[in-house]
């Protein structure tokens, strides 16, 4: 995460830290699912869709990161705040009955470099979490 970004993103975790009611706190939230499959493969210049499902989300919101083996963990979105500076990523949040909401991470006209493991996460909860790995490339 870039450090001009850093504050935001303290001032974020703050504020939603500030607004969990006690009957909240003890909802513990978890991640459903990461679309239909633990892998995801996509050609080079195509759209790469993942997706994940979270019961008993509340104030919290939903985050994305990512980590490869070439380079520390990268923070992509807190809810549908992206922090990395490429317009190819995108974050979209709907909720559903049941208690239940999704998120989708989108990126557009996918990179070889796009390939790497990502999380889907709830903000104050350290076991909620679900990863799908993306694979960019002209093969199977």
């Amino acid at each position: 995460m870039s450090n001009i970004y850093f504050p935001f993103f303290i001032l974020m975790c703050s504020i939603c830290i500030g607004k969990l009611t006690e009957a909240q706190r003890r909802l513990e939230p978890s991640v459903l699912a990461v679309g239909e499959q633990a892998s995801v493969h996509v050609l080079p210049g195509r759209t790469a869709i993942l997706q994940c499902v979270v019961r008993n989300l509340g104030t919290r919101v939903v985050i994305w990161r990512s980590s490869s083996s070439s380079g520390p963990e990268q923070m992509i979105s807190i809810g549908e705040f992206v922090f990395i500076a490429d317009s190819r990523f995108q974050t979209a949040l709907g909720e559903e009955s049941g208690g239940l909401t999704w998120s989708t991470l989108t990126i557009r006209d996918s990179q070889v470099s796009d390939s790497s493991l990502y999380t889907c996460g709830v903000s104050h909860s350290d076991t909620a979490g679900a990863q799908v790995r993306l694979v960019v490339s002209e093969g199977n």
